[in-house]
């Protein structure tokens, strides 16, 4: 798991969409602005979605996340994007990763430009297909994500907000011909802007999740591409059956969330798998042992239970421990302590089985040392895993 959350904001919002220029090229862009409305007079999903994100973030607020720097546990249980959990049987993180903002300041940046050129695209796109290309977007960014940095915990509106604009390149790409020049010069040079200033600035940044972005800006694009049509009013009809394309594009990338994505490892589930059984090897080690001291148990039926299950048991543990799949400096300290214990806890069985066998002093002398010598090992351990 990352120690810092992949994804900040960024560093300003877009410019605008439509042209500020001369009398002539303002008046054309009016005529267009009027063309938009009449299609979509109220760009209500844009407002709906910004303002399902700032009460997520509020509820957030209140349940003491912190409003600046939340903990990535906080972010975790609130449905960030995360491949050990996504990929395990939680494949909603997916989506509600959208929802989910690392502090104050990057839900502010997202939602200034998703008000921005959220409003333009919903008159562009209608209001159904807005909200299908936004939300297949997004789901686009979580699996680029979830691909390209599974052990790293992402969230924000980000790669939806990217796709916003991929959506208008694709739009652009099929059906330039009836956005009037102008315009049309304006919105690829705001939409270069944004997207290169930001993909620039995102690769001189470690913390932010270039793989959101460019899958938002890819699943954004494919979108406009089956959106594309005519700006004319008389086509407001046809604008339900565009978005459904859309539409089934976002339900092919959510089963590709579910189905095609590989599970990743979950290591802090793992270990304790791998752990696990610890605890009734201990308890089998002291019933035999006591068995045997009472005489319950014959010398060779003690070391039965020794070697075929107390010892059989520790070597599954060593064995599961070292095929521990570690993502990072921490994890592999701790897998390597888990080894060493595994070892020294199995090489002590060893030892009391010999001793066991003999009955030399030497050889029980010997067990004890390996006794302590994993007593080290298990303190060792601890000490890393309580670490916050």
């Amino acid at each position: 798991m990352s120690e810092v959350p992949p994804e900040s904001p960024p560093p300003a919002p877009p410019p605008g969409v439509l042209p500020r220029a001369g009398t002539q090229d303002a008046e054309i862009a009016a005529q267009f602005r009027r063309t938009l409305l009449e299609l979509t007079p109220h760009a209500w999903v844009t407002w709906v979605i910004l303002a399902a994100n700032v009460v997520v973030f509020g509820v957030m607020l209140a349940d003491h996340v912190h409003p600046l720097e939340p903990q990535i546990a906080d972010l975790l249980r609130w449905g960030a994007n995360y491949a050990p959990f996504t990929t395990h049987g939680e494949p909603w993180r997916l989506a509600s990763a959208m929802f989910i903002h690392i502090g104050l300041l990057h839900i502010a940046m997202n939602m200034l430009v998703l008000a921005d050129i959220g409003r333009f695209m919903e008159r562009l796109l209608g209001s159904g297909g807005f909200l299908a290309t936004y939300l297949t977007a997004g789901l686009a960014g979580s699996i680029a994500s979830t691909m390209a940095n599974p052990n790293v915990v992402s969230a924000g509106a980000s790669g939806a907000v990217f796709g916003l604009y991929g959506a208008l390149f694709g739009f652009l790409a099929r059906d330039r011909e009836s956005i009037p020049k102008p315009v049309l010069r304006q919105l690829v040079r705001s939409g270069a802007i944004f997207v290169g200033y930001n993909v620039i600035y995102g690769f001189s940044q470690p913390n932010i999740d270039q793989a959101a972005h460019f899958g938002g800006l890819a699943g954004g694009f494919l979108c406009g591409l089956l959106l594309s049509q005519p700006i004319r009013p008389e086509l407001r009809a046809t604008r339900p059956r565009h978005a459904l394309r859309a539409v089934a594009l976002g339900l092919l990338l959510a089963a590709a969330g579910v189905f095609a994505l590989p599970a990743k490892a979950n290591f802090a589930k793992d270990f304790q798998t791998v752990i696990a059984p610890e605890h009734d090897m201990a308890q089998r080690l002291l019933a035999a042992a006591g068995d045997h001291d009472t005489g319950k148990l014959s010398k060779d039926q003690y070391l039965a239970v020794l070697e075929d299950d107390v010892l059989r048991g520790w070597q599954q543990i060593e064995k599961g421990a070292r095929k521990l799949e570690s993502a990072n400096s921490r994890q592999r300290e701790i897998k390597d302590a888990l080894v060493a214990y595994a070892s020294a806890r199995r090489e002590w069985i060893e030892a009391l089985i010999k001793s066991t066998r003999s009955g030399d002093p030497a050889d029980e002398s010997a067990a004890n040392t390996k006794l302590t010598e994993s007593g080290r090992r298990l303190e060792t351990l601890n000490d890393l895993v309580s670490k916050p």
